[in-house]
C-alpha cells in the first residue's frame, strides 16, 4: 500500500494469515475431549483414556474376586455380556447409530466378540483354576508382544525400538513383581494346564486388537461395532454354558455379586473397552495392549489398600521398570508414530 492512499481492504491471503495469526487464548478443550465417533484425537485424549483403561481394568480384578462363590464363571461372564449389550443397544438407539453391517463385516464382528468379549474371557477364569493369578497376569502381559507380532503380520506395521524396549522392560518388571507366585511354579500337569489356558487367552485378546484395528480401518463405528460385536458373544457364551453337563442359570441373592457385577459391566466392560478400541484405532494395538502390562500392577495397589497386601522391596524394583517401560512405550515419538 503507499503512502496516503487510504486504508487497505484488502483481505490477506490464508496462507499469509496463518503465518501472522497470533494466538491469543488456548483451547484446552481440544485436549480434553474425547470423541468415540471421530478417528483423528489429540494425543492427550490418547493418555486420558489409556490411564482410564489401565486403572479400570486394574479395579476389575477385585470386582470379579467378590463374584467368586456366588455363581460358575460362566454365567458371571454371560449376565457381564447380556447386561453390556444392552446397555449399548439402548444408547445406539437414543442416539440414532445404525447397528447395520455388511455380511463381510458382520463376519469381523462376530470374530470381535469371540476375541475380546467372550472366548478369552472364558480361558482367563479357567486358566486361574489350576494357577494363581498373579501368575495369569504376567502371561497376559505377553499381549504386548503378541499385539507386535499381529500388527506386523496383518499390517505389515515395524514397532519403533522404543515400543519393543518399553515391552521387554515392562514384562520384565512384571515378571520381578510377581516372582513370588513365579518361582513356585512347577511342570505338574495341572501347572501346564494353566499356564496353556492363560496363554490362549492372550492370544485371543491380541487378535481381537487386530481384529478392531481393521474394522476401523473399514470406517466401522466402535459403539455400534462393540454393541454388535457384543450380541455374538453373548450367543458364544451361551453355546458353551449350556453345552456343559447340568449347567443352569443361578441368580445370586448377595448385593454385593450385583453391585460388582454393575462395576464389571459399566466401567469393566463399556467404559474401559471403549477406550480401548478408540486406542486401538489410534496409536495401534501394540501400544494399547501394553495397558495389560500395567492393569496388574494397580491391581496390587487395591490389594494393598483392601486386601492387606504388604510390598516388599522388590515390588517397587518391579513396579519402577513397569513405570519405565510405560514411559518408554507412550514416548512422545512413539505416538506420533500414529
Amino acid at each position: 500500500m503507499c503512502q496516503g492512499s487510504g486504508p487497505d481492504t484488502t483481505l490477506p491471503s490464508q496462507e499469509n494469515f496463518k503465518q501472522s495469526k497470533i494466538v491469543t487464548k488456548f483451547d484446552y478443550s481440544k485436549f480434553i475431549k474425547i470423541d468415540f465417533f471421530r478417528n483423528q484425537v489429540p494425543i492427550m485424549n490418547n493418555i486420558i483414556m489409556y490411564i482410564l483403561t489401565v486403572l479400570i481394568w486394574g479395579t476389575t480384578w477385585y470386582a470379579i474376586k467378590l463374584q467368586v462363590g456366588y455363581a460358575p464363571p460362566e454365567i458371571s461372564i454371560l449376565y457381564r455380556a447380556i447386561l453390556a449389550a444392552l446397555c449399548l443397544t439402548i444408547w445406539c438407539k437414543i442416539k440414532g447409530l445404525s447397528l447395520r453391517f455388511s455380511p463381510r463385516d458382520h463376519l469381523f464382528l462376530c470374530m470381535l466378540g469371540m476375541s475380546l468379549f467372550s472366548l478369552h474371557y472364558l480361558f482367563g477364569y479357567h486358566a486361574t483354576r489350576y494357577i494363581v493369578s498373579g501368575v495369569v497376569a504376567v502371561v497376559f502381559s505377553a499381549t504386548s508382544f503378541l499385539s507386535i507380532l499381529y500388527n506386523f503380520i496383518f499390517f505389515g506395521i515395524k514397532p519403533t525400538r522404543n515400543i519393543v524396549l518399553g515391552a521387554l522392560i515392562g514384562i520384565t518388571g512384571l515378571c520381578i513383581f510377581f516372582w513370588h507366585e513365579l518361582k513356585q511354579i512347577n511342570l505338574q500337569d495341572s501347572t501346564l494346564t494353566g499356564l496353556l489356558l492363560a496363554s490362549i487367552a492372550a492370544a485371543i485378546f491380541s487378535l481381537g486388537g487386530s481384529i478392531s484395528k481393521r474394522n476401523s480401518q473399514q470406517g466401522l463405528p466402535i459403539i455400534p461395532a462393540m454393541t454388535v460385536g457384543m450380541l455374538y458373544a453373548i450367543i458364544i457364551i451361551l453355546i458353551y454354558t449350556f453345552s456343559q453337563p447340568q449347567q443352569h442359570l443361578v441368580f445370586p441373592k448377595s448385593p454385593i455379586y450385583w453391585g460388582s457385577l454393575a462395576y464389571l459391566v459399566i466401567p469393566g466392560s463399556m467404559i474401559a473397552f471403549l477406550c480401548y478400541l478408540q486406542l486401538v484405532n489410534n496409536i495401534g494395538p501394540e501400544l494399547a495392549g501394553y495397558t495389560t502390562v500395567l492393569s496388574p500392577i494397580v491391581a496390587l495397589l487395591v490389594s494393598a489398600s483392601l486386601e492387606g497386601y504388604t510390598w516388599s522391596i522388590v515390588d517397587l524394583l518391579g513396579l519402577l521398570l513397569v513405570i519405565l517401560g510405560n514411559i518408554l512405550v507412550l514416548s512422545k515419538r512413539s505416538l506420533l508414530k500414529y
